[in-house]
């Protein structure tokens, strides 16, 4: 489930990537990697409630390359929209780094 909703979420089909990602995360709780391609796609989708939760996932998950979250274009959408919420998960990847 986790690689058809990564094939959709390369497709820019955020709506389909979306629920294969919980249905997934239901039968095995995401690593890192996966729980950072979750938030993506919810940031994406201007979901900023659950891409702020699965990059805390992420970053519980043990993620720690707080770079890619400054680059990752991505993410841009919730810089701009949150930015409060987004400096607390640059200082905790910062601090997790």
């Amino acid at each position: 489930m986790v690689a058809r909703a990564g094939l959709y979420h390369l497709q820019s089909d955020y709506r389909h990537a979306m629920p294969l990602f919980e249905k997934a995360f239901q039968i095995r709780p995401p690593d890192s990697l996966n729980a950072y391609k979750a938030a993506a796609v919810y940031a994406l989708d201007s979901n900023t409630e659950k891409a702020f939760r699965h990059l805390h996932l992420a970053l519980k998950s043990g993620w720690r390359e707080a770079g890619a979250l400054t680059d990752d274009p991505y993410f841009r959408y919730l810089r701009v929209v949150d930015s409060a919420k987004w400096r607390e998960i640059m200082d905790s990847a910062t601090l997790l780094e």
